[in-house]
């Protein structure tokens, strides 16, 4: 039994939450999903250089905001930049490559100490704002490659900080995240960004993934790295979807190194080459997911591309039980309670429905949800009536049936695929349960015997 996928996978992301990309202009398109500073001391304190560049007014107008109202962040638009002289750009660069030095990766980072970071982010880019008023004729590219950089970081460490208060705040009904690490990648590559532009050029890419929503690329000059550009995607939802890779390395190590605009929100991270996924990889993912919805992290987006090994990948559904708000996913492995909800809580079942007509996908070669649409495409086919049908656990059970199961296989998933989210059990409970045990045995001793015959 083996789940087949490429390392990252181009997956169609929610309806765009906030703003269209046809309503926004290039320069929103640049700085879409700047947050809202909400470390008011800042404006307060002095920060004149020994350069002679000083601040001048509060910390970063941020224009208009659109508020996140369930993790009460806020998101704006800025004025373009302005250019800089040839030595200030030079003298742009040695800052922000001197601050992004000083960052402190591979370290457990409380709510406080990201906030000593972004006091001082958020301190040099107002700074660096201030230096170009008044000066034209320069290089406006090469004044956003000093800059961008670093108002990315920054809005991405914003964003991780309000979502790890917001969860700790949650501490009572789930297990807190304590802190969170930066990989020793971020900063490298934003150096690198600053110094040399985009980190991918466009000759010799090899393209794993596209469609309308995107395009997943690696390239040989970082055979480490895969590259997501999210065609129709706002920097807010790009920064929370990093921000959840970053809260979630205690369990997935598979974080987002660096944010770019590269004419879309553009992303990269560790490119894990596709494997056959065995029993064992199955065993651990389902170990890594219980550990998330421990926390009330639930992915959203569980399917045979998104499992990598024993990793999750592709955080960009992502939700805490507790926030409000528009459900994303894959319309095919959705449950059947979100099938005609566009928008509401999500609970853990959620990821357990995904998880099993992933599974069943696997062993079928069948989407669960076709056999009740009788493979009519699914926008020739009416949701409400294929919701209607798997709100009635027997006609769940009657396709299990249906298929040339063992008894170990049907058992299980009968046990996982629940018409309610209410019905279904955790994770915990899924894992200590006999019927679990029993298929898990089998599907081990069958790669036993497929090893023996020589077909793995």
């Amino acid at each position: 039994m083996a789940f087949a996928g490429v390392s990252l996978h181009v997956i169609q992301a929610p309806p765009e939450e906030y703003t269209s990309s046809s309503e926004r202009s290039d320069i929103e398109r640049r700085t879409d999903g700047a947050a809202q500073d909400t470390f008011s001391d800042c404006s307060e304190m002095d920060s004149s250089s020994s350069s002679g560049l000083r601040r001048r007014g509060p910390t970063l107008d941020l224009g208009p905001a659109v508020a996140d109202e369930s993790l009460g962040i806020s998101f704006g638009v800025e004025e373009t930049l302005r250019s800089l002289t040839p030595e200030e750009i030079t003298e742009c660069h040695e800052k922000v490559v001197s601050f992004i030095a000083g960052l402190p990766v591979e370290a457990s980072l409380r709510v406080d100490d990201l906030n000593c970071i972004l006091e001082e982010g958020e301190r040099l880019v107002d700074e660096l704002h201030a230096a170009v008023d008044g000066i034209d004729e320069v290089s406006e590219s090469a004044t956003n490659r000093a800059i961008l950089p670093l108002k990315h970081l920054v809005n991405l460490l914003k964003t991780v900080s309000h979502m790890l208060q917001a969860q700790q705040a949650h501490a009572g009904a789930y297990d807190p995240i304590p802190s969170v690490s930066l990989p020793i990648e971020m900063k490298e590559l934003t150096r690198r960004a600053t110094e040399s532009g985009p980190l991918f050029g466009e000759q010799a890419l090899h393209i794993i993934g596209s469609g309308g929503f995107g395009r997943v690329s690696t390239s040989p000059d970082f055979p480490a790295l895969v590259r997501k550009e999210h065609f129709s995607t706002s920097f807010k939802a790009v920064y929370k979807e990093a921000a959840f890779s970053l809260l979630t390395r205690f369990v997935v190590d598979v974080p987002c190194f660096h944010i770019a605009d590269e004419g879309c929100p553009t992303t990269y991270m560790s490119y894990i080459p596709p494997v056959e996924i065995t029993a064992q990889h199955m065993n651990q993912m389902l170990q890594k997911l219980a550990l998330l919805h421990q926390h009330g992290i639930v992915h959203g987006d569980i399917k045979p591309q998104n499992v990598v090994q024993s990793d999750l990948i592709d955080f960009g559904c992502s939700r805490f039980v507790f926030e409000e708000g528009r459900i994303g996913g894959t319309t095919l492995f959705k449950p059947p309670w979100l099938l005609t909800v566009s928008e509401g809580p999500v609970t853990p079942a959620f990821d357990i429905w995904s998880f099993g007509v992933s599974l069943y996908k696997r062993l079928t070669g069948r989407h669960f949800l076709k056999e009740v649409l009788k493979e009519k495409p699914l926008e020739g086919f009416n949701l409400d009536a294929a919701h209607a049908h798997l709100s009635d656990k027997a006609r769940i059970d009657e396709i299990i049936d249906s298929r040339s199961f063992t008894e170990p296989q049907k058992a299980f998933f009968k046990m996982i695929l629940q018409p309610t989210s209410e019905d279904t059990p955790s994770l915990e409970e899924i894992m200590a349960s006999g019927e679990y045990s029993a298929f898990y045995e089998e599907i081990l001793h069958i790669e036993d015997l497929d090893r023996a015959a020589g077909l793995t």
